[in-house]
C-alpha cells in the first residue's frame, strides 16, 4: 500500500522545529536513530502545530535558551543530513505498534490518566504506540463510566490515542498487601507501562488485532493527517 504522509519529504527547517519541540536532550553525540525517534514521536503524538506553539512559547518565556535549542536542533539536522534523517523518521514511524484494549479502558488511557495496561504476558517492545479501542467492550463498566464521564464517547473499533510503551514489569504486592501501580494495576500478570499519551481529536476507525500489531499505512496516514490538521 502506498504511504503518503509517513514518507513525505520534510525540509530541514521543519525537522529542526520538530526536534527542538521534543523533550530530547540534544548533544553532538545524538544519533540519527535517536533524533528520528524524537521527531516521529512529536509528529505522531502532537503534530506540527504543537511544535510551532512550543517554540513560540519557549521563545517568549526563555528566549536565550529557546534560541540556543533551536540552533542546536538545526545544527544537528544539518550535520546528520535532512534526507537521511527524514528516511530514518519514516522508518521510526513504521516501527510503531498498536495496542487493542476494550472500552472503557481505551478511553481511560486516552483521557483519564490510566498509564498501566494489565496483560497476562510480558512484552519486550519499547517505542511508539497507538491505542485502539476494540469492537467488544465491557458494557456494564462502560455504562458506569459514561455516568461518571458524560463528556466521553467510548468509541469502538478505532484508534483513540498515541503514546509510548516504555516498560513492563510483573505485578507485585508491597509488605502491606497493596498492589503496585494503583489504582490501575491488577495484582496478577504483567503491567505494561505507558507514557506520553495524547488523545486524538477524533477516533480513527480501523479493525484491531491481538497482542501488539503493526498498523496499516492508511491508518498511520489518517492519524498523521489528523495531527497535521489539529488546531
Amino acid at each position: 500500500m502506498t504511504i503518503t504522509l509517513t514518507r513525505r519529504q520534510t525540509d530541514a527547517t521543519t525537522l529542526a522545529a520538530e526536534l527542538a519541540a521534543s523533550p530530547m536532550h540534544l548533544t553532538a553525540h545524538t544519533t540519527t536513530a535517536q533524533a528520528a525517534e524524537a521527531i516521529a514521536d512529536e509528529r505522531l503524538g502532537y503534530g506540527p502545530r504543537h511544535a510551532q506553539d512550543t517554540i513560540n512559547w519557549e521563545s517568549g518565556a526563555y528566549p536565550d535558551l529557546a534560541l540556543a535549542r533551536q540552533d542546536a536542533a538545526r545544527a544537528l539536522v544539518d550535520g546528520l543530513g535532512p534526507d537521511l534523517l527524514q528516511s530514518a523518521v519514516t522508518h521510526a514511524l513504521h516501527t510503531a505498534r498498536t495496542l487493542t484494549t476494550q472500552q472503557p479502558w481505551a478511553d481511560a488511557i486516552a483521557h483519564l490518566g490510566k498509564r498501566i495496561e494489565n496483560r497476562k504476558q510480558r512484552t519486550q517492545y519499547r517505542g511508539l504506540l497507538l491505542i485502539h479501542a476494540a469492537t467488544r467492550a465491557d458494557e456494564d463498566l462502560v455504562a458506569q463510566a459514561q455516568d461518571e464521564h458524560p463528556d466521553l464517547s467510548f468509541p469502538r473499533r478505532a484508534i483513540v490515542a498515541t503514546g509510548r510503551l516504555t516498560g513492563c514489569h510483573r505485578a507485585r504486592l508491597d509488605d502491606n498487601g497493596r498492589v503496585c501501580c494503583a489504582p490501575w494495576g491488577e495484582p496478577e500478570g504483567w503491567h505494561w507501562e505507558l507514557s506520553g499519551i495524547s488523545a486524538l481529536p477524533e477516533p480513527v476507525s480501523c479493525t484491531g488485532a491481538l497482542y501488539l500489531w503493526t498498523p496499516d499505512a492508511h491508518v498511520l496516514d489518517a492519524v498523521l493527517a489528523m495531527r497535521s490538521e489539529a488546531r
